[in-house]
């Protein structure tokens, strides 16, 4: 224990200790970007739902005896949504990353990872025993490079879509064309693109054609839900029923979650207000954010980069008692002196809100650079 105790009082010293807390305030944080976790439309089918669902849970593995009707019917609907041949539904993005990578990989298989992919295609990549490659961010040249020099007979290029602290999009008409030329797969993790990116919000992997691509969705973001699903082949589908452990080896998604996903899928596609407000704003933030002298992506995650993890810390306590719900993002979810606060964009927020938080963003950067002048000065 003494041991743990150290560790603990290391991280705390680096300001990069984490505790659960309850967020309050406008939320400017989560990733429920369409606000759907709290949709009454969705609520109320959910709940004439469970009046009629024979079951609670799944009672078991997909494989034994948790494959009802329910999980069936969404993973043909998805198909037909995201215009795939075959789908699988898992248990959460996480999982779904896991088993994908981890059972498509081998000794024959060599990776090309973007440096800023997210920890659960990193385990996966590890997991799958598979020489791997790391590109810088968005380098498409390098990524050739690596390309070009693989002697692996299976090549594989993995990254995400919208990047979950950068906030940026993939090039991915690039990667699609390098994945073809050099006969490789491509996977995209649209997890922050399902219902926020792409044409009609389907993601930023929707208009690739080439027939290696496959992409992994979740429910627990855009969708306010929880599950996540890989849009693939058929040959793919039996092959990852039959090798990804993250799927064959845990139980399956209850049927009320499921329900969830189909729901949220249904009012996503036919009211498209959803959408079209979240994208107005996204527009509205970064012509106010830019106007200011701030940094803005262009996307609904807006990194606000600070630098050290205390005074991170600081500022997202600071918004708190201001009203506004934020969170500190430290090492290692990011490299280590750019701690940020991860801002994130909803379809209901309203201009003052938004209004409200860049007045605050910008009064904080002033007085960090009046701070540094008077360093120097004083020096």
């Amino acid at each position: 224990m003494v041991d743990f105790e150290h560790r603990l009082s290391n991280l705390k010293a680096l300001g990069i200790y984490r505790s659960l807390e309850q967020g309050k305030g406008i939320d400017f944080a989560s990733n429920d970007y369409l606000g759907f976790s709290k949709n009454e439309a969705i609520r109320d089918q959910l709940l004439k739902f469970m009046k009629t669902s024979y079951s609670l849970g799944s009672t078991g593995s997909r494989l034994v005896s948790g494959n009802f009707k329910e999980m069936e019917e969404i993973e043909n609907f998805i198909s037909e949504i995201f215009q795939s041949e075959s789908s699988l539904y898992f248990g959460s993005g996480y999982l779904a990353n896991l088993g994908v990578l981890s059972s498509i990989g081998g000794e024959d298989t060599e990776f090309f990872s973007d440096e800023y992919n997210h920890a659960s295609i990193i385990d996966g990549i590890r997991l799958s025993k598979s020489i791997f490659k790391v590109f810088k961010h968005n380098d498409s040249v390098e990524l050739e490079q690596f390309l070009q020099k693989s002697t692996a007979k299976r090549k594989i290029i993995i990254s995400e879509s919208i990047f979950s602290m950068e906030g940026d999009q993939a090039p991915v008409e690039i990667l699609e064309k390098l994945a073809e030329k050099f006969n490789a797969y491509l996977i995209l993790d649209e997890a922050h693109a399902t219902g926020t990116c792409g044409p009609d919000g389907l993601g930023l992997a929707f208009t690739l054609k080439w027939n290696r691509v496959l992409s992994i969705h979740t429910c627990g973001k855009a969708l306010g839900g929880y599950g996540a699903f890989v849009c693939c082949s058929m040959e793919m589908k039996e092959f990852l029923i039959n090798h990804a452990r993250s799927f064959i080896f845990t139980t399956a998604p209850a049927p009320f979650m499921v329900a969830q996903t189909r729901f949220a899928l249904t009012e996503f596609i036919t009211k498209k207000s959803h959408f079209c407000k979240l994208t107005e704003n996204v527009e509205f933030s970064k012509n106010l954010f830019q106007k200011h002298g701030l940094m803005h992506t262009g996307t609904h995650i807006v990194p606000f980069i600070v630098g050290s993890s205390h005074q991170a810390v600081l500022l997202a306590q600071s918004l708190q008692a201001a009203g506004i719900f934020s969170k500190a993002i430290r090492f290692p979810s990011v490299p280590e002196n750019s701690a940020r606060l991860r801002l994130t964009l909803k379809s209901f927020h309203t201009g003052k809100q938004i209004r409200f938080l860049c007045d605050y963003l910008e009064k904080f950067q002033l007085e960090q650079l009046l701070q540094k002048e008077f360093k120097c000065i004083s020096s």
